[in-house]
């Protein structure tokens, strides 16, 4: 597992290797001389100890993504998330593989009441499954937030060692 990185003369990255822990190819990363993403090109981030794949993100246009996956510690697919044209969709999964929820975004308007050429995705229906940061704790649910026509309709939140946090 690597990542092989070449240069620019002005010392920022030109393209970076991704490799996977049978040393395949997995995704490369190309920068334009000015330090942006080229489009088509795919990102790939580690865990440490051991060293692991944690995520492989496609870029489409620039820093636009257009799809990524994200691993547990064990190597299983976590979260999937793909952009189709108007939608997008998150599908994610417990460690044992299973399918444990799906969200679907849509593209509105945002808050401000931009156009049509100024829209983003908002999360408009099913669960939205996010987890703890800390090192050592990213395959531990941090949240469950459930969306219906657009709108938040529940939430559920957890502490480090997987209890629910009690409201007041």
């Amino acid at each position: 597992i690597r990542i092989e990185t070449d240069y620019w003369e002005s010392y920022n990255p030109k393209e970076a290797r991704y490799y996977d822990e049978e040393g395949k190819l997995i995704g490369k990363l190309k920068y334009k001389s000015d330090y942006t993403y080229a489009d088509n090109s795919t990102m790939v981030d580690y865990l440490y100890n051991p060293m692991r794949v944690a995520s492989i993100t496609k870029y489409a246009k620039g820093d636009e993504v257009a799809e990524k996956k994200e691993f547990f510690s064990n190597g299983k697919l976590k979260t999937e998330y793909k952009i189709s044209g108007e939608s997008a969709k998150s599908t994610y999964y417990n460690r044992n593989g299973s399918k444990d929820g799906n969200l679907t975004y849509k593209k509105e308007k945002d808050e401000y009441g931009y156009n049509d050429s100024d829209q983003y995705l908002a999360p408009y229906e099913g669960k939205e499954i996010t987890y703890h940061f800390t090192e050592g704790k990213t395959d531990q649910i941090y949240q469950e937030t459930i969306y219906e026509k657009g709108k938040q309709v529940s939430e559920k939140t957890y502490r480090e060692d997987g209890s629910p946090l009690a409201y007041k």
